[in-house]
């Protein structure tokens, strides 16, 4: 008897250790499961962050930037998404940039912060010296960028995520300067005085500075070289310094729309006849047409891209006139659809939708065909994230079966017009 609860003693000493163990180990065992690395989730989307202003005195370019990308987004993904990753999905998450750098850089640190760990690229469409103070903050990140911009200095500062898809602004006069000569001097008016008016938008420093160089150059007298600070109060100060300097040829730049109205409406109103060149985007929006009706018919443009002499332009103003109801292409549009359907190609060539991949592509990429080739018919960078094939070109507003438009006249290859001089 005595033996017999000794065993059964054993047994239920046994049996306890046996569960005590059997308990450890599944304690152990969900514990080592959670502390173990887990395999990263496949991502769902590719989401990018677009920052350009729909707000403050640039804010005209926000909702052109925006149709272009969302024409992209809808040829992108109604068309299988992006094919090395399965078909995904492109999400773009749009954020205001505001009126200032500082608003730019507060918008761009409240999406990297919000979106942290999620984001593929970050795109930005706005003015050089928002663009600068950005990308200070997207180098620092890594993230991957790809940006407009006409100042020089953009990228000057050796940075490895940054890619510019626009002519830097010493490169758009170099292009501009002698073509508006040979033009001038193919209508009979050969050129020997300008003058100059710009804004004190940072992109101007590159850009009058190479004004200078060419006027020295060609032999043109620069009668007026003046610059004043946005907002514009009145105009009237600086149309009778350039009334009183009588140059032939006029050149303006200006990122405000309201400012850029209230020089020409001044020179209209004070009946100055001096052929006159713009730059930039505030010129060739469909808001400048309205307020300035007829008036901008002649005015000559000098910009970074517009509809030019190619299949893939043609391609694309047949779709965006009829996804958008509208007659004529804003160059806004068409950078920004290039600039996305160029982030598709390098995210296909990534195979990934990690920053430091596609940065990687980037670098490396050569497109000659199909819509990214839209702005200058090839996409390449060189070391300094510069578009190698980036080139300026000249357009004028004409009345072209009823719509006057930016018609683009100059180099001849992209040519679809040619110039009208204006007979004065």
């Amino acid at each position: 008897m005595k033996r017999m609860m000794n065993r059964d003693a054993i047994t239920k000493v046994q049996a306890t250790i046996l569960v005590t163990v059997v308990v450890i180990a599944a304690i152990v065992g969900v514990a080592y499961y959670l502390i173990l690395p887990k395999p990263p989730e496949k991502p769902k989307e590719v989401k990018i962050a677009f920052l350009t202003p729909f707000t403050g005195p640039s804010a005209f370019l926000g909702d052109l930037a925006r149709k272009g990308v969302d024409q992209a987004i809808n040829e992108i993904n109604s068309g299988g998404g992006i094919r090395s990753l399965g078909g995904l999905n492109i999400t773009v998450i749009y954020y205001d940039s505001g009126g200032t750098a500082t608003e730019a850089t507060s918008a761009l640190q409240r999406v990297l912060s919000l979106y942290k760990g999620e984001l593929s690229a970050t795109l930005l469409y706005m003015a050089s010296g928002h663009v600068i103070a950005c990308t200070e903050i997207t180098e620092r990140e890594k993230m991957t960028t790809i940006a407009g911009g006409w100042a020089d200095i953009i990228t000057e500062k050796g940075y490895k995520n940054l890619f510019r898809v626009c002519p830097r602004s010493s490169a758009i006069n170099n292009w501009g300067i002698p073509a508006l000569i040979e033009m001038a001097k193919s209508a009979g008016v050969p050129l020997k005085k300008v003058a100059f008016l710009y804004d004190d938008n940072p992109s101007t420093i590159a850009l009058i500075d190479a004004l200078r160089k060419l006027s020295v150059e060609y032999g043109l007298e620069l009668v007026l070289d003046e610059m004043w600070t946005a907002p514009l109060p009145d105009a009237t100060p600086l149309v009778t310094k350039l009334a009183d300097a009588k140059p032939q040829l006029f050149l303006c730049y200006s990122m405000s729309l309201q400012d850029m109205v209230l020089i020409l409406g001044k020179v209209k109103e004070m009946g100055l006849k001096i052929t006159t060149v713009f730059y930039g985007a505030t010129a060739m929006n469909p808001q400048f047409r309205e307020v300035v009706g007829p008036f901008c018919e002649g005015l000559l443009l000098l910009s970074d891209w517009n509809i030019i002499n190619n299949e893939v332009n043609f391609k694309f103003k047949e779709a965006y006139m009829k996804r958008y109801g509208v007659t004529w292409i804003p160059k806004d549009s068409i950078g920004t659809y290039a600039m996305i359907w160029i982030f598709k190609e390098a995210i296909e060539k990534a195979a990934s939708t990690d920053p430091e991949k596609i940065k990687e592509a980037l670098a490396t990429i050569d497109i000659t065909s199909g819509p990214a080739t839209l702005i200058y018919g090839r996409v390449r960078f060189d070391s300094k994230g510069d578009t190698v094939d980036a080139a300026p070109l000249l357009a004028q507003w004409q009345n072209v079966k009823g719509v006057l438009q930016p018609v683009t006249i100059f180099p001849s290859k992209w040519a679809t017009g040619t110039v009208i001089w204006p007979k004065y």
